[in-house]
């Protein structure tokens, strides 16, 4: 079409760390029913997914933000699902899961204002942007309660130091 554009790197990105993401937050579950919901959650965004790059002409030459937002958005769900279960727990991957949730939120927000800011309704963007304003403070908290969760047990072992 006499155009140059990233969208296959584009394609290829979204996918492969939808698929790498999602295999590793699935493969460090312990509980069969949260990777039965798992495997729910990304059957449906990769249906969700397939059928929106179904509707593309030019599938390779073409960039898609609502392939980033099935995708992404499930990346998302099932590491805040994690990240949940970590607050229980003492064992696991919290740093990874907040980098994962933090790449994946960061990626979304760009990724889906692709190409939406020429004649789009105000209503519609207004409503995009307190989509992404709530991702972002979903981001900032779960770093922020990481983060006091670390230090806090932190003090435990100074602590326990000290009384020794």
């Amino acid at each position: 079409m006499g155009e140059q554009n990233n969208a296959i790197v584009g394609h290829v990105y979204k996918w492969t760390s939808f698929l790498s993401f999602g295999f590793f937050l699935y493969s460090v579950q312990k509980r069969k029913t949260t990777k039965i919901f798992f495997v729910y959650l990304f059957s449906i965004c990769s249906v969700i997914g397939i059928l929106s790059q179904s509707r593309l002409n030019n599938y390779f030459l073409q960039n898609d933000p609502w392939l980033a937002f099935s995708l992404m958005s499930a990346i998302i769900i099932a590491s805040m699902v994690y990240y949940t279960k970590l607050l229980k727990d003492t064992e696991g991957y919290p740093y990874i899961t907040t980098g994962i949730f933090l790449v994946s939120g960061s990626f979304l927000i760009s990724s889906a204002v692709n190409g939406t800011y020429v004649g789009v309704d105000l209503d519609v963007w207004y409503f995009r942007e307190s989509i992404n304003r709530i991702v972002l403070i979903i981001m900032y908290v779960m770093f922020l309660l990481g983060a006091y969760l670390f230090f806090k047990k932190e003090d435990s072992f100074k602590l326990q130091r000290i009384q020794r």
